[in-house]
């Protein structure tokens, strides 16, 4: 009979003690109950598959928060990914999407909307609008990107939220001015 794991029983026994402050800090991040627990169980499956990657000497708290925020934004990705279809062809998707029959095909906003969020998507630096095509119409998940623009996850992660708060502002700019 194999001798238990220790190290991966006390990392599993301090998820289990954290787990409502886990919880309340992942549902900051998604606002979703359902998905907070998704995120939950597949950072509890994730730690007892990789506990040898924690790296001892460090503070276990901050990986396994690490490892629960990187779930919970994959799970609302796969989310959106789910609610909308990829666009076939990356620029061919982006110019589509400045037409109008396209955006009533696929619903959602006024025709308004859709023309600014198309200009708005067109004005956007080429690295970020590269992010933005590759995340949402090609459906890649955010470690490819990181792992082609030799990045972190958290980075672009951050660079996603910061262009989507981008494009809403200039969205309303749009609206405001017509």
């Amino acid at each position: 009979m194999p001798a238990p794991d220790h190290g991966r029983d006390e990392i599993l026994r301090l998820f289990l003690q954290h787990r409502v402050m886990l919880s309340a800090f992942l549902y900051t991040l998604v606002e979703d109950w359902e998905l907070v627990e998704e995120a939950l169980q597949e950072t509890a499956v994730f730690i007892c598959n990789r506990w040898r990657d924690f790296a001892p000497g460090t503070h276990c708290g901050a990986w396994i928060r690490a490892v629960a925020r990187l779930r919970a934004l994959e799970a609302v990705h796969r989310r959106r990914r789910a609610a909308a279809p990829p666009v076939e062809g990356v620029l061919e998707g982006l110019e589509a999407a400045s037409t109008e029959r396209s955006w009533e095909e696929r619903g959602a906003f006024s025709p308004r909307h859709q023309e600014a969020l198309s200009r708005c998507l067109r004005e956007l630096p080429d690295l970020q609008r590269r992010t933005v095509e590759m995340h949402y119409f090609e459906g890649r998940p955010c470690e490819r990107i990181a792992a082609r623009y030799k990045r972190r996850v958290e980075a672009v992660y951050m660079s996603l939220s910061r262009i989507r708060r981008r494009l809403k502002q200039c969205v309303e700019q749009r609206l405001a001015q017509e």
